[in-house]
């Protein structure tokens, strides 16, 4: 199940249930590492995380639910969680929702780039040797590399709301950088 039909069952769901007004934050992301020492990968990392928060007005208290999965009985446990929370929390601040106007001055940004996704692990192992290589050999003074790192990752994230607010953005990113030691 994608996060778009996730969010209108969720979203009917929550108006059932009595929740006034509602809002889902999704975020999914993945990184990826490699660490060059020697002409050798010394460390290589990988990691994905996926996961979605629910908030509502319940008997005008906002309550608060956490999943890292998108079910329909996700859904369900996400309602009645943040219901339970509502319930049960004393607070003398209001909170609310934001509608489509209050972010009216949030411009476009471009965050993505296609070209980042075509850069796999075996270019990222080869442009990190290299990296060390050409540090070596650009000074007699540079003794050693004590790492050659390249890194890079990509993420989505979304904030739909019972107000009218659908915003989505995609990030990338890659990044190098290398330590040296000479005389």
């Amino acid at each position: 199940m994608d996060i778009k039909q996730f969010t209108d069952i969720l979203f009917k769901k929550a108006e059932a249930a009595g929740f006034t007004e509602f809002e889902i934050y999704f975020v999914e992301d993945e990184s990826a590492s490699v660490t060059i020492y020697k002409t050798e990968i010394e460390k290589y990392e990988n990691n994905k995380r996926k996961g979605l928060s629910f908030r509502g007005l319940y008997g005008g208290v906002m309550g608060y639910a956490y999943a890292e999965r998108m079910d329909e009985d996700v859904a369900d446990l996400l309602i009645e969680s943040a219901k339970q929370n509502a319930e049960v929390i004393d607070a003398e601040e209001t909170e609310f929702i934001y509608g489509g106007a209050e972010l009216s001055a949030y411009g476009e940004t471009n965050t993505y780039f296609k070209a980042l996704e075509a850069v796999g692990l075996d270019e990222k192992i080869e442009k990190a040797k290299l990296m060390e290589q050409a540090v070596l050999n650009a000074d007699p003074r540079i003794k050693s590399v004590s790492s050659a790192v390249i890194s890079g990752g990509c993420s989505y994230v979304s904030l739909v709301n019972s107000k009218g607010v659908a915003l989505s953005q995609r990030a990338n990113y890659i990044m190098a950088y290398l330590s040296a030691f000479g005389e």
